[in-house]
């Protein structure tokens, strides 16, 4: 088939019935010369590979085809089936001529007798033996090169298979080769998203950072004031107090008849009114016992 069919590229057994009238019904690769010059070919190929596509390859024959009907006429080639059984593809196709046959798979076939070809130089005029001396071809012995032919164009088509298989190997490869790299692209511009977005949420944090900073400056500045006052008020409110105090402390002394140290010497660490006016108390009656002792 044309090189634009991407599962096989075959060089197919030539099977001649020209004239036969029977039903063509190929059970394996072959091409059919009618008597009124048209070909039908059928190529049937092996199709289990994972990566091979039916409907591929279905919009790859018709491709071709209507490329090539579009230069010379539009019942050039046509399809005549195209079909996949389990794990195999039969391909029947027209052609209008030898010609058209040929050119459109690129190969050469030729039909005619012995003369015809002679003399459209496929074959010379004279065969020599393995002397070198001209061999007298009857028509046996032409039957006999045409098995050769056959054997050989057999071998030729194995290799070509072998060949072939190698080359959809490797288109495989190529194919998820190209699927790795576009998911790999896929993945570092997906990458490349992340980081810009992480970039400009860094730069919010960063702005939001900084306001915060500026603030808890101004938080911090307006406390200390704040607590600088209030350190300024307690201070005062605690000398008030202390001068209070010591002046009820000495008020009792005064009317009590003793120094203030005397009663600043009977209270605690910590005192309050209550407790100044207890000890003031027991000042009292002690000096009043004493009064009446004597």
């Amino acid at each position: 088939m044309k090189n634009a069919l991407n599962f096989c590229v075959v060089l197919m057994a030539v099977l001649f019935l020209t004239g036969c009238s029977g039903k063509f019904e190929p059970t394996e690769s072959t091409i059919y010369v009618t008597s009124k010059g048209d070909v039908k070919s059928a190529m049937m190929e092996s199709f289990d590979k994972a990566y091979y596509d039916f409907e591929e390859l279905s919009e790859d024959v018709e491709k071709a085809v209507k490329s090539y009907c579009l230069d010379v006429n539009e019942e050039a080639v046509t399809i005549e089936s195209l079909m996949k059984e389990s794990d195999e593809v039969a391909l029947v196709m027209h052609y209008q001529t030898v010609d058209d046959y040929r050119t459109f798979n690129e190969v050469l076939l030729f039909t005619g007798t012995y003369a015809e070809a002679v003399g459209e130089g496929y074959l010379p005029e004279e065969l020599h033996d393995a002397e070198g001396e001209i061999a007298d071809v009857d028509s046996e012995e032409l039957d006999n090169l045409k098995e050769q032919y056959d054997k050989k164009l057999s071998s030729c088509s194995d290799s070509n298979k072998l060949l072939q298989e190698k080359l959809l190997n490797k288109n495989a490869e190529i194919r998820s080769l190209k699927e790795k790299l576009i998911k790999s692209d896929s993945s570092i511009e997906l990458l490349k998203n992340k980081i810009n977005e992480f970039d400009q949420l860094n730069e919010s944090l960063k702005e939001n950072i900084e306001e915060l900073k500026k603030d808890s400056s101004i938080k911090y500045s307006e406390y200390s004031q704040k607590l600088s006052k209030e350190k300024a008020i307690t201070e005062k409110y605690r000398k008030i107090a202390k001068r209070a105090v010591d002046k009820y402390i000495e008020n009792r002394a005064v009317a009590l008849g003793v120094k203030p140290r005397e009663i600043e010497n009977k209270l605690s660490e910590n005192y309050s009114f209550d407790d100044m006016d207890r000890v003031c108390e027991d000042l009292k009656t002690y000096k009043l016992n004493l009064i009446n002792f004597k």
